[in-house]
This record gives structure tokens, sequence and C-alpha cells, in this order.
């Protein structure tokens, strides 16, 4: 009886975390500032802008401190082994979005090609931080900055399934 009575509280939190995982991608879609697919992501090509949204790429010192970062990171191993997510870095100058170049994250390692099921927009402000916090950090207070912002043309439903393996991460969200 004993079991079967932590069974059901395990299942009551699971689902209460799927609900509040699910209520955060669903504020975090509604509220996007960025809604472009124009995103350079990956290593030096050249990117083409569906929406003409400026791109910048990021330098080569800045691509080894965020590589590095997100390599040794837990959240990167944790990653579903078909998920992808794109991280791309954006600046806003005079009001306008200026994306920056971005990595593909798939489960312990970052990709060379591939297409995301969920991107992460995070300002560039950041990028300084990288080397010198952790993944989780930086998220936490990029987030409670209004600097964090999430898209994803998937359902929540189907995001909270695939990448339940996250959950234990959501304190990165403040």
């Amino acid at each position: 009886m004993e079991h079967k009575k932590k069974k059901i509280m395990v299942l009551i939190f699971s689902a209460i975390l799927i609900i509040s995982l699910t209520s955060l991608i669903i504020n975090n879609k509604s509220n996007a500032q960025i809604t472009t697919n124009a995103v350079s992501i990956g290593g030096g090509g050249t990117s083409q802008s569906i929406n003409q949204v400026k791109i910048v790429p990021l330098s080569s010192e800045e691509r080894k401190k965020v590589a590095e970062t997100i390599s040794s990171s837990d959240i990167i191993k944790d990653i579903p082994k078909t998920g992808i997510v794109g991280l791309v870095f954006f600046n806003d100058e005079n009001g306008q979005k200026i994306m920056g170049d971005g990595f593909l994250l798939g489960r312990n390692k970052i990709l060379n090609q591939g297409e995301p099921d969920l991107y992460i927009f995070l300002n560039s402000n950041y990028i300084s931080e990288f080397g010198q916090k952790k993944l989780c950090d930086i998220i936490k207070e990029s987030y409670n900055n209004g600097d964090l912002k999430f898209e994803s043309k998937q359902s929540a439903a189907k995001l909270m399934l695939k990448y339940a393996g996250l959950l234990k991460y959501k304190g990165c969200l403040g």
C-alpha cells in the first residue's frame, strides 16, 4: 500500500511540474519579442534573412567562450537524443533586433547542422559572463532581467514530453 501511495504522489508531482513548465513556455511564447526565422546558427557561414533582420556574427573569442561554457554544462547532457535547441544571441539597436550567431545544442555536444525544436534567444550582453559563470546562472540572470526569450513552432505539450529530462533545471529560470 505504501508503494502505491508513493507512486500516486510522484504522478501528482510530475503533473504539477508539467503544468508549470507548459505555462512557462506558453507565457514566454506569447511574450516573445523576437519572431523571425532569420537565424544564423553554426560556424561562420552566410545567413539569409527571411525578415530582413541585420545579422552580426560573434567573434571567434566569443564563440570559443560560449562553446566551452555550454560543453561543460550538465544541461547539454540531458537534452534528448533527438532534441536540438538553438541558442541565438541578439542585441537591441535603436529598437531593432540585431541577430548574432548562434549554436545548435544536441545531447552532449554542439552540432553543426539540424532543425531546432526550440529557439532560445539571449541578449548578447551576457556573452562576457560565459567562462566566468555557470550556464544556469547566466540563464537565471538573463531570464530575471527579461533578456531571455523562447520560440518554437512545436506545441508546448510536445516540447514537454520531449524535453521532460530538463525539468530538473527549472531553477535556472528563477
